[in-house]
């Protein structure tokens, strides 16, 4: 039966990121996805029950391998273009409390070649109990985030950016600027492909729809990684610009 929620959850999943594509156009959208969430949600849950019997660890571990692979593949891009600086991991401080979080960093830290990664939050400047950081955030909520550490060379988001990014101090900075990625892409609506395509963003992670989540992670993080993600720069944006609308 594990087979059958996880394949609920990637078709809900699947779902949603198509209809998220065309909730601009369409608003009959909305309510389709927030179905699709449902759907997700339901196989998550019923997951998670069926992990109580006694593959919790050997699930978890496993979950734990992919989170650090997608943490090494990025921090290795990154380590290349940019070795040696202070990183901004742009996310909750909890992130690492979790074991997934924590595998996440130890890979990036593993790949990236250096432990000077700082985690922290966007503080919105409004605050709201039905809307997540995503889409409370602003271009200049971001922009305070980013000026407490200046010193950083490179920022990592887990959270995207905010909605009209483009009014970011960050885009129109002049000279030397951080090395920019996103490990998400957050809230649709920013058509931040373009600004990879420009190299204005170094790249960007998204989940491979072909992707078998049955599969066990490989001997290396590389092997591992391509099992379930991609990354995506300039040499590949072309063929994923669908995925950051």
């Amino acid at each position: 039966m594990k087979a059958v929620w996880i394949a609920m959850m990637v078709v809900g999943l699947v779902g949603m990121i198509v209809c998220s594509k065309k909730q601009k156009s369409n608003p009959a959208m909305q309510p389709v996805a927030f179905a699709l969430f449902i759907v997700v949600v339901i196989g998550a849950v019923m997951l998670l029950k069926g992990m109580m019997g006694g593959g919790n660890s050997q699930i978890l571990n496993k979950e734990m391998a992919f989170a650090h692979s997608r943490g090494y593949v990025v921090g290795k891009f990154l380590g290349a273009k940019a070795p040696g600086k202070k990183v901004l991991f742009v996310a909750d401080p909890s992130y690492a409390q979790s074991k997934t979080g924590s595998a996440l960093l130890d890979g990036f830290k593993e790949g990236y070649g250096s432990d000077n990664v700082v985690l922290d939050n966007v503080k919105p400047s409004k605050t709201s109990e039905e809307m997540s950081i995503e889409e409370l955030m602003t271009p200049a909520d971001m922009d305070t985030l980013l000026a407490a550490h200046s010193d950083a060379g490179v920022i990592v988001t887990t959270i995207g950016l905010p909605q009209k990014a483009r009014n970011m101090k960050y885009f129109s900075q002049k000279g030397e600027k951080p090395v920019l990625f996103l490990l998400s892409s957050g809230m649709s609506g920013n058509n931040l492909g373009k600004y990879i395509e420009k190299g204005e963003i170094a790249g960007g992670l998204i989940n491979n729809i072909k992707a078998d989540y049955r599969a066990e992670a490989a001997k290396t993080p590389e092997d591992t990684f391509k099992i379930r993600y991609i990354l995506v720069d300039q040499s590949n944006i072309k063929q994923h610009m669908g995925m950051f609308e």
